[in-house]
């Protein structure tokens, strides 16, 4: 492993370690891990100490600056989560001290991110029978539930965030007009990010096949926007520095206009590494690109690292790069070898080697996925790239040149079918009812299962667990 994903290992780790206030133990850890390793390299592990130490620091820092106190009926908040289905939109916002809320307010008038409001309310504590997502909530600082409150006054505070998330709102009532349900949920869920107009009957068919998250934006998304943009730039070899930063607009665009989750975020940050190192012929390791999104994003926001988006997303991309080409070798030994199978070969691979890294998560927070969430992957993703280049399309021509956009959704249609009716044909085939263990003991044992099995790959091989720098490393971002 590349000593830039061992000192972002050690630097979260140090953030990790000083959320659960254990300092003392921690630095008494440390400092025997360090007299361990300096018998055979005597500066990094002294390298490792001081990033855990920092990391620790600016975790407690994070901590102490919000302390939970009681709010008071009516004060300035600023919006920046808003949720919108059917019924309601789902407010998260934040005071100027710092401290969050949630809260439920009517369809309309709509309300964006990056408004300051004025509401006025009786703020309750939140409370959660889970607690991951107690934890979760309380590293954010998001403390009470608000209920039923009362908007005084609206102040646009971030015109241009307001402005972009304008044109989501209204790209998605685009989308509807061309979509009958439950596609248009879906199309809308895949392109921009929202996806708050899934039906519960929907979202459970893909979360019992466990492909929900091809209703979020992730960082395939992200690898099928610079792999077109690439394509489409292909022109401008002779001026690469032109075509990056063509390539890296494009996706600085798109992780705007997507809303910049903790999981877009992480992927654009490693798709903008790959266009740079790309451009400047640098070799370019898969476990550097994830180390510096994952230190970037968390020096900036520590409480990133309890997002479980970003979890989810960083986890499988870590699976893929530790996993992927190993499984994709024994699986040389089976029927899969077949070169008509191939393609089935690669998605299994992909598939089982981000389950290796996720399965603690899912076990204890989401509940394990249906035994045919396998095959649902290897017949399902293969159709995505297809159905967002169809949808996409239709987006621009909604936007630029409406007549022609009827047309462009009956391309789009064929793709997104094949992914409603496939994920509607494997729900109903039996499977063993959903179990949550809401255990963290549980979910530290199985992080350490995986780790296991990183270490033990990279003592029965020392090149095994280091990606091979070829282009390959491009399509990791996910």
């Amino acid at each position: 492993m590349p000593l830039l994903a061992k000192l972002t290992c050690a630097w979260m780790l140090g953030i990790i370690i000083s959320d659960f206030h254990y300092q003392k133990i921690a630095i008494c850890l440390g400092v025997l891990i360090s007299l361990f390793f300096c018998v055979k390299k005597k500066y990094i592990p002294l390298l490792y100490v001081v990033i855990s130490i920092a990391g620790m620091g600016r975790m407690y820092y994070a901590q102490v600056s919000v302390p939970y106190q009681p709010f008071p009926n009516a004060q300035w908040y600023t919006i920046s989560d808003n949720r919108t289905n059917w019924q309601a939109q789902k407010i998260t916002a934040f005071a100027q001290d710092g401290q969050g809320l949630i809260t439920t307010l009517p369809l309309n008038p709509p309300h964006y991110p990056g408004e300051a409001i004025w509401l006025t309310g009786q703020p309750q504590r939140l409370k959660s029978n889970y607690a991951a997502y107690q934890a979760q909530m309380d590293r954010r600082h998001i403390y009470v539930i608000m209920n039923n409150p009362q908007i005084k006054a609206i102040v646009p505070s971030h015109p241009w965030r307001i402005a972009l998330e304008q044109w989501r709102y209204h790209s998605q009532h685009k989308l509807q007009q061309l979509f009958a349900e439950p596609m248009s949920s879906i199309v809308i869920g895949m392109l921009i990010g929202l996806n708050g107009d899934v039906s519960e009957a929907t979202a459970q068919t893909f979360r019992q096949t466990g492909t929900s998250h091809i209703l979020v934006i992730s960082g395939w998304n992200i690898s099928i926007v610079a792999v077109v943009c690439m394509q489409i730039t292909a022109r401008l070899q002779q001026q690469p520095w032109l075509r990056a930063g063509v390539v890296i607009g494009a996706i600085i665009v798109y992780v705007l206009a997507t809303g910049a989750s903790a999981a877009v975020m992480r992927a654009g940050v490693m798709g903008v590494a790959v266009v740079i190192g790309k451009t400047l012929n640098r070799p370019r390791n898969a476990w550097n690109m994830l180390a510096l999104a994952a230190w970037g994003m968390s020096v900036y926001d520590p409480s990133v690292l309890w997002d479980l988006g970003f979890q989810l997303s960083s986890l499988a991309t870590l699976g893929l790069v530790a996993f992927s080409s190993t499984i994709d070798t024994w699986l040389e030994h089976t029927p899969f070898a077949h070169p008509t199978l191939t393609w089935g070969r690669e998605g299994l691979a992909a598939t089982l080697a981000a389950q290796m890294t996720t399965w603690p998560l899912m076990l204890c927070r989401l509940g394990l996925p249906s035994p045919w969430s396998i095959l649902a992957n290897i017949i399902i993703t293969p159709v995505v790239p297809f159905a967002m280049a169809t949808g996409t399309l239709t987006l621009v021509c909604a936007w630029l040149v409406p007549v022609l956009a009827p047309i462009t959704t009956w391309l789009a249609y064929p793709a997104f079918q094949w992914i409603i009716v496939g994920s509607q044909v494997l729900a109903t085939w039996p499977a063993p009812t959903r179990i949550i263990i809401d255990n963290p003991w549980l979910e530290w044992l199985g992080h350490a299962s995986w780790v296991g099995c990183i270490v033990f790959l990279h003592w029965q091989n020392q090149q095994g667990a280091a990606p091979h720098t070829t282009d390959k490393d491009d399509n990791l971002i996910k």
